[in-house]
C-alpha cells in the first residue's frame, strides 16, 4: 500500500527540471548526446586526479576522478553513431579505454547514454509559486555549474521568503521579485559561457581543429589574475540595484569566506555569520545610538586576542580591505555585498539599510 504525505507551506519552490512543462524561454533549445560510465576501481595504480577533457575532433572525452576509487568517462555521441543501441555504444567506448587503462581492474557502476540542454525560463516565478535549479534553468556541464547555481538559487530566495513569511507586504513582495533579476543574470551568462566552452571541448571539424588548439594554448599563457577577476566580475557577481548611498563597486560581489579567530578559537566566517545581515568593519566602530538594530550582526577586525564574540582576527579579510581600500562592507544573508565604502560613509549606508529593513518588517 502506498502512503502519501502532504507538507504545507506558505509558498512552493519547484526545483526538478525533467519535467517541468513550462521550461522555455531566453535560450534556442539545443541537445547534445553523451554516454557516461562510471567505474569503481579495485586495482592498484594511481590515476591522475586532475579533470581532464580529451579534445579529440574524432572523439570528445572527458574524464573526471571521483571520490573512493571513482572515475567517470563522458564520450560524446558523434552523429555516425546516433542509432547505435546501449549495447553497441558500451562495446565501442569500452575498446577506447583498453587503450588507456585494464578494465580487469574496473567495477562498472552505471553506463547511460543521456541528453543535456541549453535552456533558460522565461518567469520564475507566478505569485507563491517559484522555479529554482533546473527547473528554472537547464545548462551544459563544461563548467560544473549546474548544482553550483541550483544552490546558489535556493540561497537567494531563502532569506527572501523568510522575510516574507514574517510579514507580507508591497515591499517583501517587490523583494521577492528580486529573486529572478538577480539570479537569471548571472545564471544566463553562465549557460552562454558553458556552451562556449562546450563548443570548444566538442569541436569536431579535423581541418579546424588545430585553430581550436591554438587559442586554447594561448588562453593558457594570459595571467590567471586577469581571467578570475573576469570570472567573478561576469560569472560570480549579482546585479543589485544601486540606490544612492550603495554606489561602490563591491555592491553584488562576493565576500571571503576564510577561516577566522574569534574568542572560541577558529571557525568559518560563513558558519559565523550565519544567515544575518552583517556590518564587517576594519576595526572597532562605535556606532551612532539610533543606528543600533538587532537584525544587523556586527563584527570588526582586531589584532589582539579576540576575547567579545564580535571580534575576529583574519589575515585574509584584512588583506582584502587593504586592497579594495575600504574601511566597511554590510553583506547580505546569502553572503553578497550590499554596502561598501569609508568611514565616512558608515552611518548613511547603515541608516539606509535600516530603512530598508524597517520597510520589509512593518505592516
Amino acid at each position: 500500500m502506498i502512503k502519501h504525505s502532504f507538507l504545507g507551506g506558505q509558498y512552493t519552490p519547484e526545483c526538478t527540471g525533467q519535467h517541468t512543462p513550462d521550461l522555455h524561454g531566453h535560450f534556442k533549445p539545443e541537445s547534445h548526446g553523451h554516454y557516461d560510465r562510471i567505474f569503481h576501481y579495485n586495482g592498484e595504480n594511481d590515476f591522475s586526479e586532475l579533470h581532464k577533457q580529451f579534445c579529440d575532433p574524432s572523439q570528445p572525452v572527458t574524464y573526471v576522478n571521483g571520490v573512493r576509487n571513482h572515475f567517470r568517462w563522458e564520450f560524446m555521441i558523434m552523429k555516425n553513431d546516433f542509432e547505435l543501441t546501449e549495447s553497441e555504444l558500451k562495446t565501442k567506448y569500452s575498446k577506447f579505454l583498453e587503450a588507456k587503462v585494464n578494465l580487469k581492474d574496473f567495477e562498472i557502476i552505471r553506463s547511460k547514454r543521456y541528453t543535456f540542454h541549453t535552456i533558460m525560463a522565461d518567469k520564475w516565478r507566478s505569485k507563491r509559486v517559484f522555479l529554482a535549479g533546473d527547473a528554472a534553468h537547464l545548462m551544459p556541464p563544461f563548467l560544473g555549474q549546474g548544482m553550483c547555481s541550483g544552490i546558489k538559487d535556493a540561497k537567494n530566495l531563502a532569506w527572501k521568503l523568510k522575510l516574507a513569511t514574517e510579514n507580507w507586504n508591497s515591499n517583501t513582495n517587490k523583494l521577492l521579485d528580486s529573486y529572478q533579476i538577480e539570479r537569471s543574470t548571472q545564471v544566463r551568462k553562465i549557460i552562454k559561457l558553458a556552451a562556449i566552452l562546450g563548443g570548444f571541448i566538442q569541436y569536431s571539424n579535423p581541418i579546424l581543429a588545430p585553430f581550436r588548439n591554438g587559442i586554447l594554448k594561448f588562453m593558457n599563457i594570459l595571467p590567471s589574475k586577469s581571467i578570475d577577476r573576469l570570472i567573478e566580475n561576469h560569472l560570480y557577481s549579482i546585479s543589485i540595484p544601486k540606490g544612492k548611498t550603495n554606489k561602490h563597486h563591491l555592491v553584488g560581489k562576493r565576500f571571503p569566506q576564510p577561516k577566522v579567530i574569534n574568542k572560541f578559537g577558529f571557525i568559518y566566517f560563513d558558519e559565523l555569520l550565519g544567515f544575518h545581515w552583517t556590518l564587517i568593519t576594519k576595526c572597532k566602530i562605535i556606532l551612532d545610538k539610533d543606528l543600533n538594530n538587532i537584525m544587523i550582526n556586527h563584527i570588526h577586525l582586531t589584532n589582539n586576542i579576540p576575547n567579545k564574540s564580535n571580534c575576529i582576527i583574519s589575515d585574509t579579510i584584512k588583506t582584502w580591505f587593504n586592497h579594495q581600500k575600504v574601511d566597511f562592507v554590510i553583506i547580505r544573508p546569502d553572503k553578497f555585498i550590499s554596502h561598501a565604502g569609508l568611514i565616512n560613509d558608515l552611518n548613511e549606508n547603515v541608516k539606509h539599510l535600516i530603512n530598508e529593513i524597517n520597510s520589509m518588517t512593518s505592516n
